[in-house]
């Protein structure tokens, strides 16, 4: 993958369980990043856990979930997608924000705002 195009889908991995009530991240984490993890391209559920923790033999535990956007929408929200691939993680995305703006909770409600559908996985499955 070379280059992100506007109408390239975007997954968010996420879980209900850790950390509490924040099943997907909204900002990055102070102090330790500056900016959020997304994986390129339309990831189901199970492959997206076993891509993010390779311990995950399995797939998705129950409470885990990923949601969608695409490249386009960040960049009309003010967000900047960027390609940064690495060894274990070829197709990730690290999203920052465009300008001179800090994560406001305003910031992190238009972030959420971006994304459409959410697939939960469910106890029973």
């Amino acid at each position: 993958m070379e280059e992100l195009t506007d109408d390239l889908v975007l997954t968010q991995y996420g879980s209900r369980v850790y950390p509490p009530g924040e099943p997907f991240r909204r900002r990055p984490r102070e102090g330790k990043e500056t900016e959020i993890s997304l994986l390129a391209g339309r990831i189901e559920l199970d492959e997206a856990a076993r891509m993010v923790n390779r311990r995950r033999r399995e797939g998705a535990h129950p409470g885990d979930g990923v949601r969608y956007t695409t490249v386009g929408r960040l960049l009309a929200a003010g967000f900047s997608p960027t390609l940064t691939p690495s060894k274990l993680l070829p197709n990730h995305v690290s999203v920052a924000l465009g300008g001179e703006e800090n994560w406001t909770e305003t910031v992190c409600a238009r972030f959420d705002g971006c994304f459409t559908e959410t697939a939960w996985k469910e106890e029973s499955e």
